[in-house]
């Protein structure tokens, strides 16, 4: 319980894409309804953008994380691993008044996963998406977590009253009326409706006997599973390209180094428009999310990868030491090679795969490369021979520079000593006390939650208003800076509040909506290119 599990991972952002493809209507000359996002199958993969430090990125942030975060499914009753918060701005040592690189991968790097409970070895591993989840019709029987609960409470109750003894027809006839009388759909299907299974779940427990092989030998494992930590991400041996992936171990020649389920979209979808006017409408960017998909120069087909650090492998057109392929493996569905653009992207599940390959012996340590082809490359080359650093960029200084400051700067101070044009300081409140008069009018205390620092759903714009020392340490010779509570004026749920007693490590520091480095006008953007040779005629639709 509580262990850290796996590397850190990144989050990937799609940004504004309602507000996108509404534009995008009009520029296709279309006269467009209402501003709707059109249905694809990422979406049943999203996370929240208040689970992963991302409220303020944009107007609407849909955020993908390409690990565990996407191949973990989630069992109501058997969720065992959880999102553990962080300080997650990380931008690998660019800046973007000097690096063409920055703005070309994302900046969210660090999210990591904890353990809530014991997992024993080979069961597998349940994400929480939270119970809202399945408040949807086609999900409106799923049993969720308090279903499975008041199902186990059930099933110990009849236990009790026939004192354990099931074989009588006493027993029977109260567990058919016991059964029938259950209201609950979702609490129905937690509970078998044969005695003997229904006695069984109450030794398990109701999750666990919904789910037979949830925990797996290491003989099936071996057999039918495929090792995923053999790589690991780490700082690329390329400046540019930031983050890199890394061999945890020797691989030799022709070994797998990690398979790759591939989610398909229409490469139309990432394009980012603006309009000023209904008349004058520009749509001339690409959503980040692009640099991470796999594609092709003659289709509309893109292919996102999704497994343990495989978005971290960069791009070496000389001598690289790996490829990819086709998996052999059931999750990919051979037959899709020959299907349309068109029929493929109506499909509402995965059903592609590829897998990294050693070109040769790759050594532990050693950084991982494939070849992005010849037109990746020559977008690169070009986009670095023309890049400039935009008027006030070599003024930005990322939201991770502030993270250890033991003083927060009040807004009179700031006066005098402003932060740089792009921070924005938050407060993490989740709960307050009752309403007192203070020197800012009406007031509340701060009150620490469970939890409050793991996600951001309680992570506000806020304005600091007063620093002030706790009274055990007024007369003291020694400042305790990180001891200092703040007043400040929070945003919440639209209102302004004014909250007291707010502690150091309840204040962060974030980029401002639209300047984080994913919002850089000249960052590049090209999808890796599928090798000619491997890429399926029939998905050519965009051919000259």
């Amino acid at each position: 319980r509580s262990h850290d599990l796996f590397d850190p991972e990144i989050v990937i952002q799609i940004v504004d894409r309602q507000y996108h493809n509404y534009v995008r209507e009009q520029y296709d000359g279309n006269e467009p309804e209402e501003m709707t996002g059109d249905e694809w199958i990422i979406e049943h993969y999203f996370w929240g953008s208040n689970c992963v430090r991302s409220e303020h990125e944009a107007n609407q942030v849909e955020a993908i994380i390409p690990g565990y975060g996407m191949l973990a499914n989630m069992h109501p009753g058997l969720v065992n691993i959880d999102i553990f918060g962080g300080d997650y701005f990380d931008s690998a040592g660019l800046h973007r008044g000097s690096d063409p690189g920055a703005g070309a991968f994302s900046t969210l790097y660090g999210m990591k996963w904890r353990s809530l409970s014991h997992i024993p070895a080979g069961m597998e591993l349940f994400a929480n998406y939270g119970d809202g989840y399945f408040d949807r019709d086609d999900l409106s029987f799923v049993p969720i977590s308090t279903d499975y609960e008041e199902a186990d409470t059930v099933l110990n109750k009849y236990w009790e009253l026939v004192k354990g003894n099931i074989h009588t027809s006493y027993a029977q006839d109260l567990w058919n009326l016991t059964y029938s009388s259950i209201q609950s759909e979702r609490i129905r299907n937690a509970i078998p409706e044969n005695i003997e299974d229904a006695m069984q779940a109450r030794d398990y427990g109701t999750a666990m006997h919904s789910v037979p092989n949830v925990i797996r030998s290491k003989e099936w494992l071996e057999e039918n599973g495929q090792c995923l930590d053999n790589i690991r991400p780490g700082s690329s041996t390329i400046k540019q390209a930031g983050r890199g992936a890394f061999a945890t171990r020797t691989l030799k020649q022709g070994a797998v180094i990690s398979p790759a389920p591939l989610l398909h979209i229409h490469r139309d979808s990432l394009v980012m428009c603006g309009s000023q006017t209904k008349q004058y409408v520009q749509c001339e960017s690409e959503q980040l999310f692009l640099n991470y998909c796999f594609g092709h120069r003659d289709s509309s087909l893109l292919l996102y990868p999704y497994a343990p650090a495989v978005n971290f492998i960069n791009h070496k057109s000389e001598s690289p030491n790996a490829y990819i392929r086709w998996s052999d493996r059931s999750h990919h569905h051979a037959d899709w090679e020959n299907r349309t653009v068109e029929d493929i992207l109506s499909e509402p599940y995965a059903g592609l795969a590829l897998e990294f390959v050693a070109l040769r012996d790759i050594s532990g340590g050693e950084e991982v490369f494939i070849d992005y082809g010849r037109g990746w490359e020559e977008a690169w080359n070009g986009h670095v021979e023309e890049w400039e650093a935009g008027p006030y960029d070599a003024n930005y200084v990322p939201p991770s520079e502030f993270y250890k400051d033991l003083v927060v700067h009040t807004a009179v101070e700031q006066k005098s000593s402003p932060y740089p044009w792009n921070i924005m300081t938050t407060c993490f409140v989740a709960e307050y006390g009752d309403e007192y008069t203070g020197p800012y009018g009406r007031q509340h205390r701060w009150v620490q939650t469970p939890s409050l620092f793991v996600y951001s759903y309680d992570e506000h714009e806020c304005k600091v208003l007063l620093r002030e020392r706790l009274d055990e340490y007024r007369s003291s010779s020694i400042r305790p800076l990180q001891n200092d509570l703040y007043t400040a004026q929070v945003m919440m749920h639209g209102k302004r509040l004014i909250i007291s007693h707010i502690p150091r490590q309840a204040i962060g520091f974030v980029d401002r909506r639209y300047h984080s480095d994913q919002f850089i006008t000249n960052a590049f953007r090209h999808e890796i290119d599928i090798p000619d040779d491997i890429f399926p005629t029939a998905w050519k639709d965009q051919e000259e």
